[in-house]
């Protein structure tokens, strides 16, 4: 085998896989969401190149066939189903949950920010009002030139909710306490702008 000292410019089959993961990942989600649209004998492996803008021939690099697709999406969705069936799931999901709203509550108190929030398992909504409101009409009282100041305060600091000011938010099994502590340390920032 012969040896040089001059460094290869492509990187080694290992250093390639999570790239190549990821575009798998997406392959199988874009078919997923087709299927769901379409059905399965209504998708064509050109209806999933062109959703993800490639060729059709570069889906065969990743899957062997529409079939393998099918079978990847029903594995991906079991495997859901035995992760949300784990006991203690639900519970650990509203806790949550119930961490994020009771943070921003004390958040906007210390920052004197009228606020109050509300949650149901993994669903929550806020609003900024003393008291939650029983109406729409209510709702659209809001201050909409502070919500949006809290809207693009926390998406410049990495956090993304509903752009509208009535919309629900959804907390999933992927969000740690880390990344919670993070969304608190950022609207925290923020409600003392507002």
């Amino acid at each position: 085998m012969v040896t040089s000292d001059v460094p290869s410019p492509w990187r080694t089959r290992r250093e390639r896989q999570p790239e190549r993961q990821a575009k798998r990942d997406a392959l199988v989600l874009a078919a997923a969401r087709l299927f769901t649209r379409q059905g399965f004998q209504g998708t064509s492996l050109d209806d999933i190149a062109h959703s993800l803008g490639v060729t059709k021939p570069t889906l065969y690099y990743y899957v062997a066939n529409k079939e393998q697709i099918l079978f990847d999406c029903v594995e991906r969705g079991l495997a859901t189903l035995r992760e949300i069936g784990k006991p203690g799931f639900y519970e650990d999901l509203s806790r949550k949950t119930q961490s994020l709203i009771q943070g921003l509550q004390s958040a906007a108190d210390q920052a004197g920010v009228p606020f109050c929030g509300d949650s149901e398992g993994g669903m929550f909504g806020f609003f900024l009002f003393k008291d939650l409101p029983q109406n729409y009409a209510t709702v659209m009282t809001t201050d909409s030139k502070r919500f949006n100041t809290l809207f693009h305060g926390l998406l410049e600091r990495g956090v993304y909710i509903a752009p509208a000011l009535y919309e629900a938010g959804f907390m999933s099994a992927a969000h740690t306490d880390a990344d919670i502590a993070e969304t608190l340390a950022a609207a925290a920032e923020v409600f003392r702008l507002l």
